[in-house]
């Protein structure tokens, strides 16, 4: 993982051998995922994290991937990591159940909708079933020890004047690559305002619900006016002396007709007002 970047990502015992000389033999590489270099120093911080019992780590090297949908909700996953991590600190790193602490990392990943990448998720799951193995083969085995030098060695690399040298050459690229296709973006962005083209898209997130709402009652307002106006036309017309429409209707009779088709228009309102349980 922390070399090469590539593991076998269901390593369960059926997928093992144990052959002569303590050697294991894996099998079925079906399943087998890829770390990049960001993933594997992000695997890094996260085991050192757990390791010096420092959660802002964590949570850096999550924003630092990228991972936060809100960078304002990284104080609140800091506490929940805290709390965490806390429930382990009196107990020596051997005894630190790394599976254990990876499922309540999960937990938190999933309440705090972090993002993070699909090949480290599923590097997550694949040492929770080492750890398991491990401790079917050596009870004493020490998961948690076994990483702690590798996740220095990759942080301390981070040092290195090779990489720093590669590091900063990249960004330099990325920089030069911005201030060439600056002036052409901004003519652009100029070319269209002259134009009169510049549009600005706003996006309100729940503002579906609202119009809903509104429609509902801009709705139940009409309903209620249709109502009131039929029930003061029926309420003229019955009180008319006698006379016809056309020879056809009674004011009278079209009066009762208005008031009995008020009453169902308003029991029928009453009930979709009831039956949405907004009053």
């Amino acid at each position: 993982i922390f070399e090469l970047g590539i593991f076998h990502a269901d390593p369960h015992p059926g997928n093992l051998f144990v052959l002569a000389d303590n050697v294991l033999a894996p099998l079925d590489f079906g399943q087998v995922a890829r770390l990049t270099e960001d993933d594997r120093h992000l695997m890094a911080d996260v085991v050192t994290g757990i390791v010096d019992q420092d959660p802002s780590r964590i949570v850096q090297a999550f924003r630092h991937a990228d991972m936060l949908p809100d960078p304002s909700g990284a104080r609140d996953l800091t506490r929940d990591v805290s709390e965490v991590l806390d429930s382990y600190r009196d107990l020596p790193l051997a005894e630190i159940p790394i599976g254990e602490v990876i499922s309540h990392i999960f937990a938190l990943i999933r309440r705090h909708r972090v993002r993070p990448p699909a090949e480290f998720t599923l590097m997550l799951k694949s040492l929770m079933t080492l750890e398991s193995l491990a401790n079917k083969l050596d009870p004493q085995f020490d998961l948690l020890g076994a990483l702690k030098p590798y996740a220095r060695k990759l942080t301390l690399r981070r040092l290195n004047p090779r990489y720093i040298w590669r590091t900063g050459r990249r960004t330099l690229r990325d920089l030069g690559d911005l201030i060439t296709d600056m002036p052409e973006q901004v003519n652009g962005i100029l070319t269209t305002m002259r134009r009169g083209r510049l549009q600005v898209h706003i996006q309100h997130e729940h503002l579906e619900s609202l119009i809903e709402t509104l429609n509902k009652s801009s709705n139940r307002i009409s309903f209620g006016l249709i109502i009131a106006g039929t029930v003061i036309a029926s309420s003229l017309l019955v009180t008319q002396p006698d006379g016809s429409i056309l020879g056809l209707v009674g004011y009278q009779t079209l009066g009762i007709i208005g008031y009995l088709t008020a009453a169902i228009l308003g029991i029928w309102t009453i009930i979709s007002i009831i039956r949405s349980r907004h009053l």
